[in-house]
């Protein structure tokens, strides 16, 4: 299977792309680990995979507009 017909079949049977899958994956960890007071947002983003604690926030506020973390969480 191509690349492209991953791409069109995954979003035709999920509704969202991969890149915004993996995306609320990773944001669904990072909420997670944000109930460890210990977890500083630059220790959780550095184990989220994200650069800094101001994109991981970015991401965040991003994900939160479209109501996608819910989606993730209904699903």
């Amino acid at each position: 299977m191509s690349t492209r017909n991953l791409s069109r079949t995954f979003r035709k049977e999920t509704g969202i792309s991969i890149h915004d899958y993996t995306t609320l994956l990773r944001l669904e960890r990072a909420r997670t680990l944000r109930h460890n007071p210990r977890m500083t947002m630059e220790a959780i983003a550095q184990r989220r995979g994200s650069q800094n604690a101001r994109q991981l926030r970015r991401i965040w506020q991003k994900a939160g507009s479209k109501n996608t973390i819910r989606l993730l969480i209904a699903t």
